[in-house]
């Protein structure tokens, strides 16, 4: 993901469930997972296990959740609370733990949930 570029997440239902997550989060950071169903696209909140502002380390029982009922994983998103949705290093670090899967970034600033991005993981 390093260099890779971004762009607005343009699904409505899911900027929708992703705001609504990182609205209702901050001053945290959200994080959880985008899966495949056989609905369509879905978001899984995950839990913050930091409770930190600036960083977030997903919960294992959202990432055994998907594996259990065998919805693969599309995406990780988190959000970044009053900062711009742009991906970081340590952001960078993370996505190239998994690949394949494209990370989402969720803008929050004062409880208000704004940008959405995504930067697609190299295929």
């Amino acid at each position: 993901m390093s260099g890779a570029a971004t762009r607005p997440l343009d699904d409505p239902a899911l900027c929708s469930g992703l705001r609504a997550h990182a609205k209702d989060a901050w001053p945290i950071e959200c994080c959880g997972l985008i899966v495949r169903t056989s609905d369509g696209l879905a978001v899984r909140r995950g839990v913050n296990l930091a409770a930190s502002s600036t960083r977030f380390e997903l919960d294992a029982a959202t990432l055994m959740r998907a594996r259990r009922d065998q919805t693969p994983i599309v995406a990780i998103y988190h959000s970044h609370c009053d900062a711009p949705a742009l991906f970081s290093t340590e952001d960078q670090r993370f996505a190239a733990a998994w690949p394949g899967v494209d990370q989402v970034l969720i803008a929050v600033h004062a409880g208000v949930a704004g940008d959405v991005v995504v930067a697609s993981a190299p295929r």
